[in-house]
């Protein structure tokens, strides 16, 4: 895939300004969430000097029991990135650990996928794994055996398009296995979700949204489990300036609303994005910046027309 400026690595761009990473102590951490007290209706720092901290803490996800916490901390020094992989024995919480395949080339964008056992990334790594990245970054998977992560693979044909000008990005998992992804082609942008058949993937398939829902650079896309609430980043016009976050939601007769701008409390001056929601449904975590945040779902259940319905966001 060669072709258009990726979105997502331009998100990135804009951090150079914060400081360096570096390895620091971490404290002893027990109960859901890194132990941390959940947030109300005014966005918080997670976990600050534990997950946000020195450097830039992006898009974190996690495992469908919550026990499993996976973001992105990258270096704005050596613009490297690193996954970090926080896990839950019992009650309390693992040092952090950086998968072995992160850091060498640009890796972005994770997603962990329920169980665990697979996450699907960004990267622009070279096919052969070695040598010169591509000039483009493709979707790439890596599966645990045991307590061991493989190598990542390229998600090759048939979620693949073989169109060199198509940019694939921001894959995510449903909770059947299945994942979703967006895919670019000049200034046309798409959501294809792609049924997991036992170790395969079937071709994938569009979401259909409407246009209004597709303009204004769209990215970032996280569906809720039941794949009734769409959020996103976008520089739509009308916002609070830079990237913010969006909802839009699927009436009962399955066609997609208007796309809502999250407002002021969450979005502000700085750059929002990279949207996902807790296991549990009650929290929207996104960056903001440089630091991750997150705050209580009831703040999108209050933009939800009541046509809509109820419990989207689980």
């Amino acid at each position: 895939m060669k072709g258009l400026t990726f979105v997502a690595i331009a998100v990135c761009i804009i951090f150079q300004g914060a400081g360096t990473a570096r390895q620091a102590e971490f404290p002893v951490l027990s109960g859901p969430y890194l132990g941390q007290k959940p947030p109300g209706m005014t966005p918080e720092v997670f976990a600050p000097g534990v997950v946000s901290r020195e450097g830039i803490q992006m898009k974190l996800t996690m495992t469908a029991d919550g026990s499993e916490i996976l973001y992105t901390e990258r270096d704005p020094a050596t613009n490297a990135a690193s996954f970090i992989l926080r896990r839950r024995v019992g009650n309390s919480w693992s040092e952090p650990l950086v998968l072995p395949y992160s850091k060498e080339y640009m890796d972005i964008e994770p997603s962990l996928s329920p169980d665990g056992k697979r996450i699907l990334f960004v990267s622009n790594r070279p096919l052969s794994g070695l040598g010169e990245p591509e000039k483009m970054p493709d979707i790439w998977m890596a599966e645990k055996t045991g307590d061991q992560w493989g190598s990542p693979i390229r998600l090759g044909p048939p979620v693949l398009a073989d169109d060199p000008a198509d940019i694939e990005a921001h894959p995510a998992f449903f909770p059947d296995g299945g994942i979703y992804f967006m895919r670019q082609n000049g200034k046309t942008r798409r959501l294809f979700q792609v049924a997991r058949r036992g170790d395969a993937f079937d071709a994938p398939a569009p979401i259909p949204l409407k246009e209004d829902l597709l303009v204004g650079q769209f990215s970032g896309p996280c569906l809720s489990p039941d794949g009734r609430t769409l959020l996103m980043h976008s520089r739509k016009e009308g916002g609070f300036g830079n990237w913010d976050l969006y909802v839009a939601f699927k009436d009962e007769s399955g066609g997609w609303g208007e796309l809502r701008n999250l407002g002021p409390v969450v979005n502000t001056d700085k750059p929002e994005s990279n949207p996902t929601l807790s296991p549990d449904g009650r929290f929207l975590l996104f960056t903001r910046e440089t630091d991750i945040h997150w705050v209580s779902t009831k703040i999108i259940e209050g933009l939800r027309p009541k046509e809509a319905g109820k419990g989207a966001s689980r």
